[in-house]
């Protein structure tokens, strides 16, 4: 699998488990250890299982939804066939895997063939790698989709402008994927997306899942407005920066935050008229989005809720053009042509509460808790003499000397007579 994929591995006895809950592959060793826990049960009910990875898959966005069926056919009596045809039906196909020597092959080859998907059979369970890796690797083929297709635009904006009326190459392949919530689709190869959007960040995303090579996107790249395509596209990616000079003032009022951007054009003259959109990305990564208002010429103003402590981003747009006549390809959403251009970003940042920033020493406690304990404070304007101080001794101190070296010199001569008897006897007692 690719550290991408996701994977879930349901284990079942008379009922069902998720030993591993979907979640993308990585680099397996998680995996791996969640496997090793399995300890094995009585009983074998392979519907409930079926059932269960029924559910979980149907709730899954991929491409491709499989199922591969590890088991040796022992179970209850219960309509499977019908159970992974419902699953075809689904587009979530099922390959099964027979292993012992009693097992129900012609159960698990029905199966099989009713979840479309291939049977495999062994008696040895160090195959078992083997066989999944080869299945893995066929499945994986099924992303790729050869054929003759001719595209689809879905509509006049973006990389398609001035194009979508004109006929469209054919193109002999490509990948098989799946449309991120919030994507922007252009052209579609029968039902599946050829050429999608999403804004990521700043930036513009575009992802085509054919090719502009010889393979399969040769009558592709011999389009004669092939060049016009990838340029649009290619200018469509480009971060938009703005060619405005700009000024931005964020005000703390009490319970929330204003604000005040001032535009002027590159010549100095104020720039009114604008619709202004305020984006604000807190610290917690919540979002809040406001409109600005123009308040004076060149001048726009908004307010925020107060933000979260630490850094805060606020991203002003402004909405482009709209040619008329443009719908939108995708319901609450603008076209690529009125989607919203970024104009720049900026930071807010919010420090600790003003009780932390205002909070003294509390001199009074420092001083008692000196006195008791007979120490001093240290003055700044006295720092110097009174580290000293810490460090020399008062000779009027009351105290008295007494000397403990025959304490010690005596235990050192006990443990040495001690070493000596015990070598003796070891000694005697090898010798014996």
């Amino acid at each position: 699998l690719n550290p991408t994929d996701e994977v879930g591995i349901l284990a079942f006895d008379s009922n069902w488990e998720w030993v591993v809950p979907f979640r993308q592959a990585g680099g397996g060793e998680s995996i791996a250890e969640d496997v090793a826990a399995l300890t094995s049960d009585g009983g074998t009910d392979l519907l409930k299982a079926m059932v269960e990875g029924h559910r979980a898959l149907a709730a899954e966005e991929a491409a491709i939804k499989h199922v591969l069926v590890l088991s040796d056919g022992l179970t209850e009596k219960a309509d499977l066939v019908e159970q992974v045809t419902r699953m075809a039906r689904d587009r979530i196909t099922v390959s099964t895997v027979s292993i012992g020597g009693d097992a129900d092959r012609r159960l698990m080859t029905q199966l099989a063939q009713g979840g479309q998907g291939r049977s495999y059979a062994t008696v040895d369970p160090r195959t078992i790698p083997q066989i999944f890796t080869t299945e893995t690797l066929l499945i994986s083929r099924d992303l790729l989709v050869e054929k003759t297709v001719t595209p689809v635009a879905l509509g006049v904006s973006g990389p398609m402008r001035g194009l979508a009326a004109q006929p469209l190459p054919q193109i002999l392949g490509y990948v098989l994927t799946h449309v991120k919530p919030g994507a922007e689709v252009h052209l579609r190869a029968g039902e599946d997306p050829l050429l999608v959007s999403w804004r990521y960040g700043l930036g513009q995303v575009y992802a085509f899942t054919s090719d502009v090579s010889g393979r399969w996107g040769r009558h592709w790249v011999q389009w004669p407005a092939f060049s016009r395509w990838a340029a649009q596209m290619a200018r469509l990616a480009v971060r938009n920066v703005s060619d405005h000079r700009l000024r931005t003032d964020f005000v703390r009022e009490g319970e929330s935050m204003s604000a005040v951007v001032d535009l002027f054009s590159a010549s100095g003259r104020p720039v009114n008229h604008l619709n202004l959109q305020g984006l604000l990305t807190r610290a917690d990564e919540t979002l809040q989005e406001e409109a600005f208002r123009q308040v004076a010429p060149g001048r726009y103003q908004t307010r925020f809720a107060t933000p979260s402590r630490g850094i805060n981003l606020l991203t002003v747009q402004h909405p482009t053009v709209v040619p008329p006549g443009v719908p939108s390809l995708v319901p609450g959403l603008a076209t690529s042509a009125a989607a919203s251009a970024v104009a720049f970003t900026v930071p807010f940042i919010v420090p600790f509460s003003q009780e932390y920033r205002e909070m003294n020493a509390n001199q009074e406690l420092l001083e008692r808790l000196a006195r008791e304990t007979g120490g001093k404070v240290l003055r700044a304007d006295t720092l110097a003499e009174d580290i000293k101080g810490l460090f020399t001794a008062d000779p009027d101190a009351a105290g008295s000397v007494r000397g403990i070296w025959w304490a010690l010199a005596a235990a050192g001569l006990g443990v040495f007579l001690l070493d000596l008897a015990l070598r003796a006897f070891l000694h005697v007692r090898r010798a014996r």
